[in-house]
């Protein structure tokens, strides 16, 4: 029996390459790539239907009519749709070299899955893992249960080709707070823009106001207090040296929270 594209697209970024991470995949599926992105049967139809949706439709979808609507399509169970999605992944990532898998413009895959998507397929964190592995922006729609998963969003930040590391900012609960990887954020910021604005970065995400509270235009509840210890100070610094006069100004330190465990520790 043949694999699905689903376990194809497992065995291809096995491989580990980081740029065109499609390159090898007719020898290491023994299939082509254009076969298995070729829409089939009703699924150009789907695309579509929920295309003309997410476009038009602004309040929320009721579930039961979404499965209901699905399975008229074609897609009855949860391996279908998880090998539906997965092409649809699939098509958004070629296309940003090649146009002709591009979707209807200004629809994002992001939104039809994070719309449409079941919960179960949406909280499976083997597809989320493989899935934020071919490009950590599709970390979007997750479930909250996935966007609080440390290895996950780790992995999401890691594959993130968006300028803004979508992944971290739509991450939440434990892997939000979690310092290591919100260093990494910051490291894969420059990465993906060839450079790193410190200034625009403490304006942003580090500059208290008079109440003593971190800006929350980009993250909420004064999360950045969490990140702040030792450790991801000194990867600021190494990051970038005008992180130094920052940290040396006590422009940013290490947090309350943070200073009350090093002291219960000694």
């Amino acid at each position: 029996m043949d694999d699905s594209i689903y376990e194809s697209l497992k065995k291809v970024l096995s491989v580990e390459i980081e740029d065109n991470k499609f390159e090898y995949y007719q020898a290491v599926t023994s299939r082509t790539l254009e076969s298995d992105l070729k829409y089939k049967n009703n699924e150009e139809s789907l695309v579509s239907s929920l295309s003309t949706l997410v476009s038009f439709t602004s309040s929320g979808y009721d579930k039961k009519k979404i499965a209901e609507f699905k399975k008229n399509l074609g897609i009855t169970n949860i391996y279908e749709e998880r090998d539906f999605f997965t092409k649809l992944f699939m098509r958004d990532y070629v296309s940003k070299n090649n146009e002709s898998y591009c979707f209807r413009k200004g629809i994002d895959i992001r939104n039809i899955f994070c719309h449409f998507a079941s919960s179960e397929l949406k909280s499976d964190l083997d597809f989320a893992k493989t899935i934020v592995t071919l490009d950590g922006k599709y970390l979007k729609g997750m479930s909250e249960e996935v966007r609080s998963n440390k290895e996950i969003v780790y992995i999401a930040v890691k594959n993130d080709s968006s300028k803004d590391i979508d992944s971290f900012i739509n991450a939440c609960g434990d892997a939000l707070e979690d310092s290591f990887i919100a260093l990494s954020y910051f490291q894969k910021k420059k990465e993906n823009n060839s450079y790193l604005s410190v200034n625009e970065i403490y304006k942003t995400i580090f500059k208290k106001d008079e109440n003593d509270n971190f800006p929350n235009t980009i993250f909420k509840n004064n999360v950045q207090n969490k990140w702040l210890d030792n450790n991801f100070l000194a990867g600021l610094a190494k990051l970038h040296i005008d992180f130094i006069q920052y940290i040396v100004d006590g422009k940013i330190s290490i947090s309350n929270s943070n200073s009350a465990i090093l002291i219960k520790r000694k």
